[in-house]
C-alpha cells in the first residue's frame, strides 16, 4: 500500500505538470494542483503555498485551495461506487442485513460501558488540555530547529515538515512505553488538531481569492479531471490487483479513492459506507489510518520536494 501510494503521487505530479505544460502554463501551476492538493489535501496546501508563491506562483493559495476542495468532493463520491462496483463484478461479499457491522466499526464505542458518563474535575481536565497545548508548542519548537537543519541542505522542504518529523518521533519514542504512552493524552491532542485544523480550514477557505482563478478555469478543469479518471483507473487495475482482489483489497480501493484526492476522513468515510452495507474488514481499518495520516504526508512532502528541485 505505501509503494501505492508512492507511485500514485508521482504520477499525480507527472499528470499535472505535463498537462500545464502542455497548455503552456507554468509547470508550477501544475505542482499546485497535483499531490500538493490532491493527496496532500488543505494541511499540504496551507504548507506549500508559501513556498510556490516565493518560487514565482501568483495566486498559490487559491489554486491549492481550490483544488484540495474539489478532491474532497471528488474522492467521496468515487470511492464508495468503485468499490461496490468490484465487490460486486467479482462476488467477494454479499449485502449484509446484520447489525454486528455497526459493532465491528464502532469499536468499544457500540458497548453499554461506553455510555455510562465518567465525570471528570474541570482543574484535571484543564490540566490535561494544558499538557496537550505543550506537547504540541514542544514539537512546533523542535520542527522549527529541524526545519532550520534541513535548510543547510540546499533542498527545499516545506516549513511544517521539520515539526511532523519532531512530531512523529514524540509520539514514537513515547509509546514504546506504556506508562509514557498513557501520559501522553492522545485524545486531548486529537481534539486540538481538530479545532486547529477547522480554524486553518475556515481561514483559508475566506481568504480565498477566488478572481484569481479566472484564466486558470479550463487547465484547472482539465487537470482535475485527469486526475480524477487516473485514480479510478490505477486503483481498479493497479492497485486492486497488487492488494490481492479480495474484499479487503475493494475496501482499501475506496480509502486510497478518499486520501488519494482529499483526507484520511474521507478514505475513512468511504470504507464505511462499503463495511456497513457488506461486512467489516479489520485489515484496511488498521493500515488506511496509519498510511493516510502519516505515511502519505511523509512520502508527498518528499517526492513534491524533489519535484520542485527539479522544475
Amino acid at each position: 500500500m505505501v509503494l501505492l501510494v508512492a507511485v500514485l503521487i508521482v504520477f499525480q505530479n507527472l499528470i499535472s505538470v505535463g498537462i500545464a505544460r502542455a497548455m503552456g502554463l507554468d509547470p508550477l501551476v501544475g505542482m499546485a494542483s497535483g499531490s500538493i492538493p490532491m493527496s496532500g489535501g488543505h494541511g499540504t496546501s496551507g504548507g506549500f503555498s508559501p513556498l510556490l508563491e516565493s518560487m514565482g506562483l501568483t495566486g498559490a493559495s487559491s489554486i491549492t485551495m481550490a483544488c484540495a476542495t474539489f478532491g474532497l468532493v471528488a474522492g467521496s463520491m468515487i470511492g464508495g461506487p468503485l468499490a461496490e462496483l468490484l465487490i460486486r463484478k467479482k462476488g467477494l461479499a454479499s449485502e449484509s442485513l446484520s447489525t454486528d457491522v455497526v459493532t465491528g466499526l464502532e469499536g468499544s464505542e457500540a458497548s453499554p460501558e461506553s455510555k455510562v458518563e465518567r465525570p471528570q474535575s474541570g482543574e484535571k481536565s484543564f490540566r490535561e488540555y494544558s499538557k496537550a497545548v505543550y506537547l504540541l508548542v514542544l514539537a512546533m519548537a523542535l520542527g522549527t530547529c529541524l526545519s532550520k537543519l534541513l535548510a543547510l541542505t540546499g533542498i527545499t522542504f516545506p516549513t511544517y515538515f521539520g515539526s511532523l518529523i519532531a512530531a512523529c518521533l514524540i509520539r514514537n519514542v513515547c509509546g514504546a512505553f506504556p506508562k509514557t504512552s498513557e501520559r501522553l493524552g492522545i485524545e486531548k491532542i486529537v481534539s486540538l488538531g481538530d479545532i486547529a485544523l477547522s480554524l486553518f480550514l475556515g481561514i483559508a477557505m475566506s481568504s480565498l481569492k477566488l478572481w484569481e482563478l479566472a484564466g486558470l478555469a479550463i487547465p484547472l478543469c482539465v487537470i482535475l479531471f485527469a486526475q480524477v479518471v487516473f485514480i479510478a483507473l490505477f486503483a481498479a487495475f493497479v492497485a486492486f490487483r497488487s492488494l490481492g482482489k479480495d474484499y479487503d483489497a475493494a475496501v482499501l480501493v475506496s480509502g486510497l479513492c478518499g486520501f488519494g484526492l482529499g483526507a484520511t476522513p474521507n478514505a475513512m468515510a468511504n470504507m464505511s459506507a462499503v463495511c456497513f452495507k457488506y461486512r467489516y474488514a479489520v485489515n484496511p481499518f488498521i493500515i488506511v489510518p496509519i498510511i493516510g495520516a502519516m505515511f502519505v504526508d511523509i512520502i508527498n512532502t518528499g517526492l513534491v520536494t524533489v519535484f520542485l528541485n527539479l522544475i
